[in-house]
């Protein structure tokens, strides 16, 4: 982690109208996104689309595996 960035926690606060809201800025923020020192304002958001993007990918592999492995046993 850059020593710049300090570690902290993401929380969320229950309160009589329900979970309070976590804004996008804040979870940014918090995983060591900072908007003043970062040239390319949109590298951070696209790493995390592709970071997504893969473990779909591999969560929708897994489960296709799964079921094949199943329907071949099953007969």
């Amino acid at each position: 982690m850059p020593k710049n960035i300090q570690a902290s926690n993401l929380t969320k606060t229950c309160t009589a109208d329900g979970w309070s809201e976590m804004l996008p800025i804040d979870i940014a923020v918090n995983c060591g996104y900072n908007h003043n020192i970062s040239g390319d304002e949109g590298r951070f958001f696209w790493q995390v689309k592709v970071g997504y993007t893969i473990g779909h990918s591999v969560s929708l592999a897994s489960l296709l595996t799964a079921v094949l492995i199943l329907c071949i046993f099953s007969s």
